[in-house]
């Protein structure tokens, strides 16, 4: 009797069949949920879903780009690509190729929409002001984010804020 072959599955279904497993990785859960975007998250999700597979295939994401990605994903603000480089052991060059290689899309690249991503939720909860989120997600000018942050978000930073508070307090003053 011929071996039989696992049913192929649409991508948002592996993808939820893979994030319902127990034993996911914190870094892989992140890369998962980075997989929204369209031509990164396709990338990504097809390597770690062929890295999680019991079956042998010929490509695996590098576990040193795993590693850079939890460590983005945990702490947007105090990293840079040189501290990055030197956790994983490479030259800045070196981890700049390797990440483009295994994930399709540029560490900086990545870099920034994770601090934007994180500065998108800063400003929807907390009441910090603009040049505090700047300083805490490790940006360098405040009009260089906000222009990057206009640009995803299709609003200002400030717009942004407005846009999304939560409901107001409806009670009457007692005189």
């Amino acid at each position: 009797m011929p071996p039989q072959k696992a049913p192929t599955l649409h991508r948002r279904k592996r993808t939820f069949h893979l994030l319902s497993q127990p034993d996911i990785s914190s870094a892989t859960y992140s890369a998962l949920i980075f997989c929204r975007q369209p031509k990164i998250g396709r990338v990504i999700s097809d390597r770690l879903l062929t890295q999680s597979s019991s079956a042998p295939s010929p490509h695996h994401m590098d576990r040193r780009i795993i590693l850079v990605i939890s460590r983005i994903e945990s702490d947007p603000g105090t990293c840079c690509p040189s501290e990055l480089a030197q956790l994983v052991r490479l030259s800045p060059s070196r981890l700049r190729h390797l990440f483009r290689h295994e994930t399709g899309t540029a560490l900086s690249q990545y870099l920034k929409s994770v601090r934007l991503r994180e500065a998108e939720a800063l400003l929807r909860t907390t009441f910090l002001s603009i040049k505090e989120i700047v300083k805490q997600l490790g940006m360098t000018s405040s009009s260089n984010f906000a222009r990057a942050f206009k640009k995803t978000y299709g609003v200002s930073p400030s717009a942004y804020r407005f846009l999304n508070r939560g409901p107001k307090k409806s009670g009457k003053r007692k005189k």
